[in-house]
């Protein structure tokens, strides 16, 4: 059975009580918000009213309410919003001769409100200076999928792209964390997996070398399918720097 969100916050709860002065934090996302609203479903009223029911509808509670949708998140801030708000910024292919991100078709390449409303503009705006300026008038961070901080690119002997990301190589990083950081806004990367295939050649399968490289570059959080690597990993990074990690600062933060 799949727990409700209800579930989710009691279970966060009860660590929290259990474990004094260490926070948990819960990260709910609205998962296609406009189309769950058309549907006569809509997702962000709801979500709201169980924050404030639980006493975590403020800028300091342990949450962060995330969407790849700025409608959405836009929405939820007109309604009373105040907690850590985090834009997500989605891609869903590599032209590996070039490292550039692609998208697959015309609805993965931008939030849903943008292709109904028939904007031009793709999930690449959002990492731009005017697209950073836009999302700290409603966000507190971003959510980038890695290769906008750490592309990869890769050929083959022919000369031929390769068709694998475990093929491909690292690329030099981009300046998407300083750009958010200048513009006042936290980057939590996604999705950190252990398996190879979802690991570049650069890191020669070693997942924990991953999470080593973005910490490096100033990331304040990831996601992660494997939470047990990246304590580790964190473990690990903050000691070869002499940095103890604080329990209860919630996500990796830098030193």
């Amino acid at each position: 059975p799949m727990a409700t969100f209800q579930e989710i916050v009691d279970l966060a709860k009860r660590a929290m009580a259990a474990h004094s002065g260490r926070r948990i934090y819960v990260y709910p996302e609205t998962k296609n918000p406009l189309y769950q609203r058309q549907l006569g479903r809509p997702l962000e009223e709801k979500l709201l009213a169980m924050l404030t029911k639980e006493g975590w509808n403020t800028p300091d509670a342990p949450v962060f309410v995330q969407s790849f949708d700025p409608a959405s998140l836009k929405l939820m801030r007109k309604l009373g919003l105040k907690t850590k708000v985090v834009q997500l910024i989605d891609g869903t292919d590599i032209d590996y001769r070039s490292g550039a991100i692609t998208y697959t078709s015309p609805d993965t390449a931008k939030p849903f409100s943008w292709l109904q409303a028939g904007d031009p503009r793709t999930f690449a705006a959002m990492v731009s200076a005017a697209g950073l300026a836009e999302i700290k008038t409603y966000a507190d961070g971003i959510g980038p999928w890695k290769p906008y901080i750490l592309p990869a690119r890769g050929v083959d002997a022919a000369g031929n792209p390769v068709t694998a990301l475990a093929e491909a190589s690292n690329m030099p990083a981009t300046s998407l964390i300083a750009d958010a950081h200048n513009a006042g806004l936290f980057v939590h990367a996604y999705t950190f997996r252990d398996e190879s295939q979802h690991l570049t050649r650069t890191y020669q399968r070693d997942p924990k070398a991953e999470y080593h490289a973005y910490f490096s570059l100033g990331v304040d959080g990831v996601f992660t399918d494997f939470s047990t690597t990246a304590r580790s990993a964190l473990t690990d990074w903050l000691k070869e720097r002499g940095t103890v990690r604080n329990e209860g600062t919630g996500p990796a933060r830098r030193p």
